[in-house]
């Protein structure tokens, strides 16, 4: 199996913003692809892989990179742009989560308390702003990942880590 690790670039266009939107293709091979978002949001990166049954049937990346590249591209730049209108309620959400993981570490029995916490945890995910009849996408694992690391900042000073001036600061 052949793999490329490059930096090939790619660029779509935003109708809304009238704005392009820019990334690049940081990983590519038969079963992986990786897309990072470079302008205007930074720090999100989006990637798909192949099953290993769909690898056997021969269909690969390789062949259709381009066009999946930039579908992956939009849906990471919209996932950045909903987070980013949607900020402040996620702030406030993660805020009463915490809390409520602060109460459950009085419990007694730390088994029940761990489960409450992943409950607790899964229903930030599937309530509110992050709800994907609400917000239209579904967030995966990996994206949770950086949605945590985007509201944990910006709970601390305000910093939206996905702006390219924030990392600068």
């Amino acid at each position: 199996m052949i793999e490329y690790n490059i930096d090939f670039e790619i660029c779509i266009y935003d109708p809304d913003t009238s704005d392009f939107v820019e990334g690049k293709i940081t990983h590519l091979s038969d079963y992986l692809i990786k897309v990072k978002l470079e302008k205007p949001y930074v720090y999100w990166v989006s990637q798909r892989a192949i099953t290993p049954s769909r690898l056997k049937s021969g269909h690969t990346f390789i062949h259709n990179y381009q066009k999946l590249a930039e579908q992956l591209l939009r849906l990471a730049y919209e996932k950045v742009k909903y987070i980013d209108e949607n900020i402040d309620e996620l702030e406030y959400n993660y805020m009463l989560l915490q809390e409520d993981l602060y109460e459950l570490d009085t419990l007694a029995n730390a088994h029940v308390a761990r489960r409450i916490k992943r409950t607790l945890q899964e229903d930030f995910f599937r309530r509110g702003v992050l709800n994907t009849t609400v917000c239209g996408f579904v967030f995966n694992a990996y994206d949770r990942t950086h949605i945590v690391d985007i509201v944990k900042a910006y709970c601390e000073d305000k910093t939206k880590i996905y702006k390219a001036c924030a990392l600068s600061n």
